[in-house]
Parts: C-alpha cells; structure tokens; sequence
C-alpha cells in the first residue's frame, strides 16, 4: 500500500493539516522535515491513529486531542478529532500488468471536556472508522 494524501482536524496541535504524499514513481520518498515540537511526531501518531484507532497509540488516547492544561476554559466542550488517509494499493496481474484500487479511511473521536473534573478532564464520545472504495 502506498499513502497518496492524508487531513487531520483537532489532532494535538494538527487543528486543521493536509498533506500530499510524493506520487512521483522518480521521487518516490515523502520526507518530513521540521523545527523540534513543529509536529512531525504529531504527524507519524495521527496516521497510526487513523489506521487503528485509540487502541493502537501507545498511550491511553489522551494524546489525541489538544487541552491546553494552562487554560482549560478554551476547551470546555466536546471535540470531534477526525482524520483521513488515503492509500493505494496495487496488485500484479498474471505477472505483465498491475491493478490498482484507492481507499478512503476516515477516522472521527467525540472527546468530551470537562475542565472541572481535575482528575481526568475528557473521556471520550462517539467514535466512527469507514473504510471506502475511491471512485
């Protein structure tokens, strides 16, 4: 599978990001590049999010959105953290040609914030993953 694009919405510090991947077959490497905390982690925990979920991060899922501990009040509401990849993949047919299919994976998590509740500020709502064929 090869990664064509990808869009985040209220991923950690991600509040609205797009990024085309190279689908250039001579320039085949997407590099990323950055200043320290300009949010190329961010960028790599947002993909594998997208890909399996809360369960998949290495952390309890609280990562996933921004909470700004020093101003709570900014974010007393709840949240929709969504992303979107989408990739190709191709398979050899009979050994001379190739087939190849675009999906859409669109991942949405509800956080809920409660900035009152000192000892766990956000639990989570609603959370949907569709996985489509692009036509």
């Amino acid at each position: 599978m090869r990664f064509i694009s990808s869009r985040f919405t209220n991923f950690r510090n991600l509040d609205s990001f797009q990024l085309r991947f190279s689908d250039d077959p001579k320039k085949p490497l997407t590099i990323i590049r950055g200043e320290p905390e300009s949010g190329k982690t961010t960028l790599f925990y947002a993909i594998q999010w997208v890909i399996l979920g809360i369960g998949g991060l290495k952390t309890d899922g609280q990562e996933i959105h921004h909470y700004d501990e020093a101003d709570p009040s900014l974010f007393a509401h709840d949240v929709t953290v969504e992303g979107e990849l989408i990739v190709r993949d191709t398979v050899l047919l009979n050994n001379e040609s190739t087939k190849s299919t675009e999906y859409i994976i669109r991942r949405s998590q509800t956080v809920n914030l409660d900035p009152k509740n000192s000892s766990k500020p956000w639990s989570f709502g609603e959370e949907t993953l569709n996985i489509n064929e692009r036509t």
